[in-house]
């Protein structure tokens, strides 16, 4: 794989959709500051050099349906072997540790003829402290230094996330299922799940094979796909 190294970029999702057709699956981008990214649901990624913004080709992923949450899972793994302990994903891509959300992941396909591509962008906190995530209004926010002490090389992080997400996208679900539910800290909570102008209660009881959260509320058992999932008692329902 190659990494592209920017100083400053928009947006790194945006820098590699531009730039796609000369790079190759696996080949990735960063910067040391992004000023426009983008999280899901429409969130905004904050300015700030004290997060490492990653954006990662997948060429024709075999399970592009499920690839957002194997993305989850492969970060979720390299940053446990960085600190040495347990990492969570809140689901489906929410990186957690010690909890405190410590990395987002916003995954875009691109679509030609009958070909896709994803590009699967990651925003890792590395060095805000715990006075900024609070000045900032995100008490639930943590970076690698406020929460474990720990100041990784920023490019031989972004080399080990980018070749995880890599191998990880080339795998099934059902191959990453056991990892990524054993690492699911949602299960077994209530949950509030947001959809447009509607919100609704309920028990998250279980993934399902499709990746999709399983939950009960006091009618009946459904899945859920798309939307928002907060999580009480983790961050309350911020």
């Amino acid at each position: 794989m190659k990494l592209i190294q920017l100083t400053e970029v928009g947006s790194t999702n945006t820098w590699l959709k531009q730039h796609r057709a000369e790079l190759c699956h696996g080949d990735a981008v960063t910067a040391f500051k992004q000023t426009e990214g983008r999280g899901r649901m429409g969130h905004v990624w904050l300015d700030d050099d004290g997060m490492l913004p990653l954006s990662v080709l997948l060429h024709k992923p075999s399970a592009p349906e499920t690839v957002t949450l194997a993305a989850g899972a492969a970060v979720c793994a390299v940053l446990a072997e960085l600190v040495g302990e347990e990492v969570m994903i809140k689901w489906p891509n929410d990186i957690v540790f010690r909890g405190g959300k410590l990395c987002g992941i916003l995954c875009e396909s691109v679509c030609e003829r009958d070909s896709i591509d994803i590009i699967c962008g990651v925003g890792v906190n590395i060095a805000q402290s715990a006075e900024y995530f609070t000045s900032m209004g995100i008490p639930h926010g943590c970076s690698l230094m406020s929460a474990a002490g720990i100041a990784p090389d920023r490019i031989q992080l972004a080399t080990a996330l980018a070749e995880r997400i890599a191998q990880y996208s080339e795998r099934s679900f059902s191959e990453l299922y056991n990892e990524y539910k054993a690492r699911c800290i949602t299960l077994g909570r209530e949950v509030r799940l947001i959809s447009g102008d509607t919100e609704r209660t309920a028990f998250a009881e279980d993934i399902a094979q499709s990746g999709f959260l399983i939950c009960r509320d006091e009618n009946r058992r459904f899945e859920v796909n798309s939307g928002e999932v907060n999580v009480r008692g983790l961050w309350g329902y911020v």
